[in-house]
């Protein structure tokens, strides 16, 4: 187990422990009644010299023993899994994780901005429109209310971005105040590795580098939590479940963002025609030519027109 395992082995892990646990503390303290037995015995057999009882005395001392290998054959093999579970790894994993959620949360905010940037514009061009030309067919009123049912569900949408970005922060604060020392210094050399391998110019790189060598890490200097196996576990089983909580609300959310793009996906598809309509373009002087651009364009027809006399018009080839 590298620190990457999956939500079930983290819980099958945590269940053996809370299972072999117990048998190994209740054999250590059976292990201590049984010497404190063979003391009591020990002690009579000094006293009374008597060959029954070195005889018991020894049996005792032989079933202690074997018992006491069988405490240190259990506690060996359970050191052994603890380490194999790597909490150091898992730690600095849920603290990746952290960060992940920040930098999606981020991602997800830009990407709606920028969606509400656009459609404010094209509310702004339809309405326009709208009290320029009349609507019969009332088109453009239809893609104005569909502009606005989507500017409102990107709002709403928001809402739950910012709930989930708000609650990311305060559990960030709860668990880095609790990490211990060795996590926050990995969090500093994978955020100034991902620095470096991002694509900057060279120079920045050798720059980055160069100060790095002459001052050295920044690391955190008032950490007195301990690095422990023990303590590792129980920082990450207190967050884990948080923190995969605050996941799977991330992909809900990633998810309703994906039927709100279906959902106003032929409304968009509608904006970009209109975008790329273009507009006829009349003779001046020709009053049939300018009658016709006149409908033409109110009907935001995208046909290949060319205007070859007074009269005469050549659609596409014919």
């Amino acid at each position: 187990m590298d620190g990457n395992t999956t939500h079930n082995e983290e819980d099958e892990f945590i269940d053996a422990l809370k299972d072999e646990m117990p048998e190994v503390f209740k054999n250590i303290d059976m292990n201590f009644e049984q010497i404190d037995e063979i003391d009591v015995i020990l002690k009579s057999v000094a006293k009374t010299k008597n060959i029954e009882k070195m005889s018991h005395l020894k049996k005792e001392i032989d079933d202690a023993n074997n018992k006491v290998e069988q405490s240190e054959g259990l506690v060996i093999k359970l050191e052994n899994e603890i380490i194999e579970w790597n909490a150091f790894k898992k730690l600095c994993r849920r603290d990746e994780e952290l960060q992940e959620i920040e930098s999606l949360l981020k991602d997800f905010n830009l990407d709606l901005n920028d969606e509400v940037k656009m459609m404010e514009g094209e509310l702004v061009k339809n309405t326009k429109k709208l009290e320029k030309d009349d609507d019969p067919k009332g088109i453009v009123q239809g893609q104005r209310v569909g502009i606005t049912n989507y500017m409102d569900e990107i709002d709403e949408l928001q809402k739950y971005i910012n709930d989930l970005n708000h609650e990311r922060t305060e559990c960030f604060k709860e668990f880095d105040v609790e990490l211990p020392r060795v996590v926050q210094e990995a969090r500093v050399k994978r955020n100034q590795m991902a620095d470096f391998n991002s694509p900057n110019s060279k120079a920045k790189k050798a720059q980055t580098a160069k100060a790095s060598h002459n001052k050295g890490i920044d690391f955190p200097s008032d950490n007195n939590k301990p690095s422990d196996i023990f303590y590792m576990i129980t920082i990450n089983c207190r967050y884990r479940k948080r923190i995969h909580e605050m996941l799977k609300e991330l992909r809900n959310i990633n998810q309703r963002r994906r039927e709100l793009e279906e959902k106003y996906a032929a409304l968009k598809r509608e904006l970009s025609a209109i975008k790329v309509s273009k507009m006829y373009r009349p003779t001046k002087g020709d009053p049939i030519d300018e009658l016709f651009a006149q409908h033409m364009n109110k009907a935001n027809l995208n046909l290949p027109v060319k205007r070859l006399a007074p009269g005469k018009y050549l659609f596409g080839t014919k």
